[in-house]
């Protein structure tokens, strides 16, 4: 099962609609948790529709503010409980779990005087319904003091999260963690005036992490909205390293052949086994260095849009990194093997959807979309 929370800031936007749908696309959820969709609720179980979530439950936004919902697809089974502006509790009915366990959808009062009673509210929630426990969503607050910079004092951002550092400690809940960024929220300024904090995540039980212990929790990029989508995914696989493999494509190089020669004459041991061993060992950090030096695997498991940056990466690609949500933004389409963009018919220009290229003559068969046009192979 995989979950997608996002903090919309508003579905009315065409490109608030287009970069959800994209992203739907891309991760395949099979549940939604979706806050400040701001739209009616006729329009919004209209989208639903046709993304593939015929199954919902919605708070319509009050005048403009707020709208908030969980929609889940034919192949998962919930159980709506309870529902208000701030919270959506379902029962989900998922193996491994012989018995329904408790899923609490949280859109947190912006306003901290609400804050307590909410959280209270919450917590006597997981009493009246016994059982494995998940929260996920924008819970408006920090777990943490080192979860926020450049929010004001540090005094009145403890004040207005401490209810629910409260009802974490109260009820001994567990953060699942979060993958690929420190912030969930930026308020889109710069230098002194940059703001950021974690405001969405997901925290549970014991119970429920005993049922789920590969779960993982993943930040994804920010392109439509303050917030950053988070997506859960209950059954996630560890990918292990691959297994040295020589390339045969290295062969048709010549330069290989003196990465080769260097590695083996660099390794020595009186041991002739030992050194055997040493010299192979050698010889495939080389080649797989050059390998990454001349050919590049920073996109090997995704697009550029997916990638991360770790301690160890070059400056050069921290940097490119560090400005793909800028990219990202401003992208009108996301081409990718370019399947499914058609010159001719699909826009080119983001405000601009009517200026599209007009051909001269008849394009003809292959000659219409962006992957008839690029030549697999070449470098």
């Amino acid at each position: 099962m995989r979950l997608l929370a996002v903090n919309c800031r508003g579905l009315a936007r065409a490109s608030a609609n287009r970069e959800l749908r994209e992203l739907i696309r891309a991760h395949n959820p099979e549940c939604l948790v979706l806050s400040e969709t701001m739209i009616s609720e006729n329009k919004m179980l209209s989208k639903l529709r046709i993304w593939g979530y015929p199954n919902s439950c919605y708070v319509p936004p009050v005048n403009i503010s707020g709208g908030f919902c969980v929609a889940w697809s034919s192949s998962l089974r919930l159980e709506p409980v309870e529902m208000d502006k701030n919270a959506i509790h379902c029962l989900v009915h998922l193996q491994p779990s012989p018995n329904p366990w408790l899923l609490s959808a949280i859109y947190g009062p912006s306003r901290t005087s609400e804050r307590p009673s909410f959280w209270k509210q919450i917590q006597s929630v997981s009493a009246r319904v016994p059982g494995p426990w998940l929260i996920v969503g924008d819970l408006n607050s920090t777990l943490l003091d080192s979860e926020r910079s450049g929010l004001g004092s540090l005094r009145s951002a403890q004040r207005a999260s401490q209810p629910l550092r409260d009802m974490v400690t109260n009820v001994g809940l567990i953060d699942l963690g979060i993958i690929g960024g420190s912030f969930s929220w930026r308020n889109r300024r710069r230098g002194l005036a940059l703001a950021r904090a974690r405001l969405d995540r997901a925290l549970c039980d014991g119970e429920w992490r005993c049922l789920y212990p590969a779960a993982t929790v993943t930040l994804l990029p920010a392109t439509f909205s303050d917030h950053n989508p988070i997506i859960l995914n209950l059954f996630s696989v560890v990918q292990s390293k691959p297994s040295f493999k020589f390339q045969a494509a290295w062969t048709r190089d010549n330069r290989s052949q003196l990465v080769v020669q260097k590695a083996w004459s660099s390794y020595s041991n009186i041991n002739p086994g030992a050194q055997l061993i040493g010299r192979q060992n050698c010889t495939r950090k080389a080649l797989c260095a050059w390998n990454r030096q001349q050919f590049g695997h920073y996109l090997r498991f995704g697009s550029l849009l997916d990638a991360s940056a770790k301690a160890s990466d070059s400056a050069m690609w921290k940097a490119i990194i560090g400005v793909k949500d800028l990219i990202q933004r401003g992208a009108c389409r996301l081409i990718g093997d370019g399947t499914t963009t058609n010159i001719w018919m699909d826009p080119w220009v983001p405000k601009h959807p009517t200026f599209k290229p007009t051909p001269t003559c008849d394009p003809g068969p292959g000659r219409a979309w962006v992957s008839d046009f690029i030549c697999h192979g070449s470098q």
